[in-house]
């Protein structure tokens, strides 16, 4: 095969992933926990949008939007409550 080939293949974009509540909480859950999303949607996670999809999702459903608003928000509160133990752990 031809890297010519292989090149174009590459950059062939794959298929759209379609809008799905039951995976949008499931990335939401994970966000709450203080995931990243980048770790989130990676592309090692099948079934999972790229960010590009997710973030037209975004705009698009105000109810996700909400629900993505409170899960970083948690995330974050999860995030601090690891870092201060660790912090108390180490004084």
């Amino acid at each position: 095969m031809s890297t010519e080939l292989i090149e174009q293949k590459k950059n062939t974009p794959g298929r759209r992933t379609k809008y799905n509540k039951k995976v949008m909480s499931e990335i939401c859950s994970e966000l709450a926990i203080g995931k990243t999303i980048r770790q989130v949607l990676s592309p090692a996670v099948k079934g999972r949008p790229c960010w590009e999809s997710f973030r037209t999702y975004l705009n698009k459903y105000p109810e996700l939007r909400e629900q993505y608003s409170n899960a970083k928000a948690d995330g974050i509160e999860y995030s601090l409550c690891q870092a201060q133990e660790l912090l108390n752990e180490s004084l």
